[in-house]
């Protein structure tokens, strides 16, 4: 990535991150290394966190289902942007599994 920002100084590279997933120690780690003159000298790459978008129109609620035998109302009602928010914190046997 670093390499190709170098060569395509016009362009901006966006790093889109799910900053739950960080610890604050890796975060900051991240951040650091973006923000080094040698890994990022156009000062073209952005990093940007999933969780602080605001998704207006494209934000949109949908059930968790994870098994085909509970009903939908039964099932806890998230919103994209929270999901991705909790996903960490969601029990295994309670993340969407796409199949």
């Amino acid at each position: 990535m670093s390499n190709w920002a170098k060569r395509e100084d016009t362009r901006v590279v966006k790093l889109v991150i799910n900053g739950s997933g960080f610890t604050p120690t890796q975060r900051k780690e991240l951040e650091n290394k973006i923000s080094n003159r040698e890994f990022n000298p156009n000062k073209n790459i952005e990093l940007i966190d999933f969780n602080e978008l605001d998704l207006g129109e494209y934000e949109f609620s949908f059930h968790l289902q994870t098994d085909k035998k509970t009903e939908l109302s039964k099932c806890p009602l998230y919103t994209v942007s929270q999901y991705f928010k909790d996903l960490y914190s969601i029990p295994e046997s309670k993340i969407l599994v796409l199949r």
